[in-house]
């Protein structure tokens, strides 16, 4: 008989929750865990909010440090070891990482692991990567390219890439009429798509395939699955520049966090453990559908775990640059409104 009855209930994005990467944690700790994945960042925190049956989220970083801890739905993890974790982190993610610390007391608040640029996709053989950088979101917007690039519905980074191609800025509060450029801007976008849809294998494929150029809101993580099976003229690129303080592209950061008030504290306290020892983390890097660099790439003994044909299907030695011409993902103020006018963002 299990010695945790209870399952571990995890809610996260894809690739925690997979057999490859839970079953040694499973036999390891004779528990189960029960992983939800799901795709909408505000949906998992309005679920961590008012459903109190989770012990633990993985979720992109703004809603760690703005939503769950202000409501006390997870727990600080000051004092459980972690505290030089920042030090295996790497450098890249200097910038970022304030999204793991509570903004009243700089609290430990979660764990970053999985992160990276979020914004277009290409296929280098149809779309160079030096006029997608310099154009940007605005390809989806020229005659050329109507009826030839996908929409990958992330509603958030659908969100936040229409307002940066209307030159706006989504992290501040904007006025209607710029809400309006916005909205207007998605319909375009879904009315001159060849594909829209929530799954990116099926973008990719449709790059391989060559009946799209390019889509809107991917990265390292959707584009990684195609490039280690040697599709390595689909790539991830960065727009140059943009309205965030003169940034164009959006970078996030997965951060796991432990929920208040679970029973099931020290089994969540060994997983996070789990995560982050080496095999694993290269483990979740490459989880099933889903390949992404990992912040623990800092540490030697992480990074000896991923080949060169691992560090070239993450774009590794074009990480850097990228990262430096995102804004980290924060909290967009006029989400909700600008979703509720755009019925397929539902």
């Amino acid at each position: 008989m299990s010695s945790n009855p209870r399952p571990l209930n995890l809610l996260c994005w894809a690739g925690y929750q997979t057999p490859q990467f839970i079953q040694d944690f499973e036999k390891r700790w004779d528990c189960k865990v029960h992983g939800e994945a799901f795709d909408s960042d505000m949906i998992a925190a309005n679920r961590i909010v008012d459903e109190h049956h989770w012990d633990m989220i993985n979720i992109n970083n703004p809603y760690v440090r703005s939503t769950l801890y202000p409501a006390g739905r997870i727990s600080s993890l000051d004092g459980l070891g972690f505290e030089t974790e920042r030090e295996r982190d790497l450098p890249c993610l200097d910038r970022f990482l304030h999204c793991t610390q509570s903004q009243e007391d700089s609290s430990l608040i979660g764990i970053a692991q999985r992160f990276g640029p979020f914004n277009l996709v290409i296929d280098s053989n149809q779309v160079s990567a030096s006029t997608a950088r310099d154009e940007g979101f605005s390809m989806a917007d020229d005659p050329n390219n109507n009826q030839k690039f996908g929409v990958l519905l992330y509603p958030e980074f659908n969100v936040m890439h229409a307002a940066i191609a209307c030159g706006i800025d989504p992290f501040k509060e904007m006025l209607s009429s710029d809400e309006t450029r916005v909205v207007k801007r998605l319909h375009g976008w879904n009315a001159s798509a060849r594909l829209c849809t929530s799954n990116y294998h099926e973008l990719n494929q449709a790059l391989v395939d060559g009946q799209i150029r390019f889509y809107v809101s991917g990265g390292v993580y959707t584009a990684g699955v195609a490039r280690k099976a040697d599709h390595m003229n689909i790539m991830s690129v960065t727009p140059n520049r943009g309205p965030i303080d003169g940034k164009g592209g959006i970078a996030f950061v997965e951060v796991t966090s432990i929920c208040a008030k679970s029973p099931n504290t020290d089994l969540s306290h060994h997983f996070i453990n789990y995560m982050l020892e080496p095999d694993q983390c290269h483990k979740i890097a490459f989880a099933e559908g889903v390949h992404n660099p990992v912040s623990q790439m800092g540490d030697p003994k992480v990074m000896a775990k991923f080949s060169i044909r691992d560090l070239d299907a993450l774009q590794f030695s074009t990480l850097d640059e990228d990262m430096a011409h995102c804004a980290p993902y924060q909290t967009i103020p006029n989400f909700s409104s600008i979703q509720s006018k755009v019925d397929f963002l539902k």
